[in-house]
């Protein structure tokens, strides 16, 4: 379900956020699209793939 890009330690930061049960400003903001520019997507993808 990747579309260009990749997510930044998404799933960890939601699994603490749960342990700690806190009203903070919602870690989910961390799941960072490292999408930024066509270029950077594309070098991504290659160094997925790498």
């Amino acid at each position: 379900m990747q579309q260009h890009g990749r997510w930044e330690e998404e799933e960890e930061e939601e699994e603490e956020e749960k342990k700690k049960k806190k009203k903070k400003k919602k870690k989910k903001t961390i799941r960072v699209w490292k999408s930024i520019g066509d270029t950077m997507l594309v070098l991504d993808n290659e160094t997925l793939r790498a």
